[in-house]
């Protein structure tokens, strides 16, 4: 606690003070979210977030340190479609020092697999290892999401918030190389891997930080019925 205390003086030496208190105290709350830029897909993400009854705080990237995260349930980073701005050797490891310290990270952005690319080469390797998707391969647009269903339907594609369905997309991502061998594939678009879950839920123990990754937007970009299904799948993977 601080108390501010101001003093005025006038031309003919008369004072006057007047003080107030201060409390200052690290910012904290459920979810937070690391934007690439200022978008409409942020603020639906805080909406959709409120209305799961979660507080959240938005930060830019430039910057960002991990004691302003560490004080958070989950860390969003989203790229809301835009070229990686700012994503830098300092972003990376402060992502990777929350993961270290048992935060859980959700990755969202159309451009994941090609961000890496301006870091440097240590940086590149954890940058792979948090999102656990391969460098890009190629670009492709208005594709067909396809969910992988089976036997065994994992909770984010069949959760307590609906059970997501096959959805067009009409953004253009990045299609990954492949996603790291400890990952699990929730879906597809055009053969490539495009929504994974780390650890894979058959062999995860409960201890275990976890991380999901998706190289399509939550809101922006598709149709209601696009954005229905990735609704489902961003309060599930929450």
């Amino acid at each position: 606690d601080y108390v501010v205390i101001a003093k005025a003086i006038d031309d003919r030496g008369a004072t006057a003070t007047n003080s107030v208190m201060v409390a200052v105290t690290p910012i904290s709350g459920d979810v937070a979210i690391v934007q690439n830029s200022e978008n409409t897909e942020v603020a639906k993400l805080r909406e959709y977030l409120f209305e799961m009854g979660l507080s959240s705080h938005v930060f830019v990237q430039a910057g960002l340190t991990y004691e302003a995260l560490q004080r958070f349930q989950l860390v969003i980073w989203d790229d809301a479609g835009d070229p990686p701005r700012n994503l830098t050797d300092n972003t990376v490891n402060a992502l990777q020092r929350a993961w270290t310290n048992g935060i859980p990270l959700y990755f969202i952005g159309e451009n994941l697999a090609s961000a890496g690319a301006t870091l440097s080469d240590s940086a590149k390797q954890l940058w792979t290892q948090l999102v656990h998707f391969q460098p890009a391969a190629s670009k492709v647009g208005n594709a067909t999401v396809e969910l992988l269903t089976g036997d065994f339907v994992h909770p984010i594609l069949r959760g307590s918030f609906g059970i997501a369905e096959n959805f067009a997309y009409s953004g253009r991502i990045d299609v990954p190389a492949g996603s790291t061998p400890d990952a699990e594939v929730l879906a597809r678009a055009g053969g490539a891997d495009v929504l994974v879950a780390y650890p894979d839920q058959n062999v995860a123990d409960f201890e275990d930080v976890r991380a999901v990754s998706q190289v399509f937007l939550v809101f922006d970009n598709g149709d209601l019925s696009s954005r229905s299904e990735r609704k489902k799948i961003f309060q599930s993977s929450v």
